[in-house]
């Protein structure tokens, strides 16, 4: 199934914003198959990254409420995570992980460029427009 670039624009993203908002403080408990999702990810990842050095920064461009980073800490455990959503009871859920998170919109990072080395994202890219989610998250990456 695709998505039109219409359903991507036409995205109201204070009130997806406003949901995550609502749904952060239970979100871990329902989100069964978000947590499948990140868990195959992160494994697919770590076979992917055998040979790679480890990186020193890590960007999580959507971090929900943390769970990825949980995921990868045990991969990469001297790196520093950053999280990065654009819920607020989001990023405090991730804050409580203690995973340095702040509330903006991937599409707007507030980071230096090539202030990463790496950056993990799962299931938030699909709500940015295409442009900007390139260009925001390849600024932010100095190698993938």
């Amino acid at each position: 199934m695709t998505v039109s670039h219409s359903v991507v624009h036409s995205l109201d993203k204070t009130k997806v914003r406003a949901a995550f908002d609502r749904a952060a403080s239970g979100y871990d408990t329902l989100a069964t198959f978000q947590h499948q999702i990140g868990e195959r990810l992160a494994a697919w990842l770590a076979q992917q990254c055998i040979e790679i050095p480890a990186p020193d920064y890590v960007l999580d461009a959507g971090c929900g409420t943390g769970y990825g980073i949980e995921l990868l800490r045990s991969d990469w455990p001297r790196a520093t995570f950053i999280g990065c959503d654009a819920a607020p009871a989001m990023a405090m859920q991730a804050n409580r992980r203690a995973a340095n998170a702040v509330c903006s919109d991937i599409e707007q990072l507030p980071f230096r460029s090539a202030g990463f080395d790496a950056c993990w994202s799962s299931m938030a890219l699909q709500w940015c427009r295409c442009v900007q989610r390139h260009r925001a998250i390849t600024l932010s990456i100095r190698w993938l």
